[in-house]
């Protein structure tokens, strides 16, 4: 995962902007998410749960990510409360989709 996405992670975690666990599932209750991030180990029944709630939150399918360096333990699901960080995260990742399909299409 890019040191960037890290990044803007870590700022949503000092801000106190980055949810996860039961504290995800209150901020989607309220509608204080503007992203949902979901991991590759988040089963169908978590995904259904998390993404039925609200349709003005943007759900991204992310990789696997060093939870470790955000201080936190595995998870399946991030929230991020800060529509600006949530805009920026969503950037880094079209750009990482965009790069990927480049590189793919450079080995075929």
């Amino acid at each position: 995962m890019s040191e960037k996405l890290l990044a803007y992670l870590g700022f949503a975690r000092r801000m106190k902007k980055l949810y996860a666990g039961m504290a995800l599932e209150k901020k989607l209750e309220e509608g204080k998410v503007s992203l949902l991030l979901l991991f590759p180990s988040v089963t169908d029944k978590s995904r259904e749960k998390l993404t039925r709630r609200d349709d003005k939150v943007m759900c991204r399918d992310v990789g696997e990510i060093d939870f470790a360096r955000l201080g936190l333990k595995s998870c399946k699901a991030l929230g991020i409360g800060d529509e600006g960080l949530a805009k920026a995260i969503i950037h880094v990742l079209d750009e990482k989709e965009v790069e990927d399909e480049r590189q793919e299409k450079q080995t075929r």
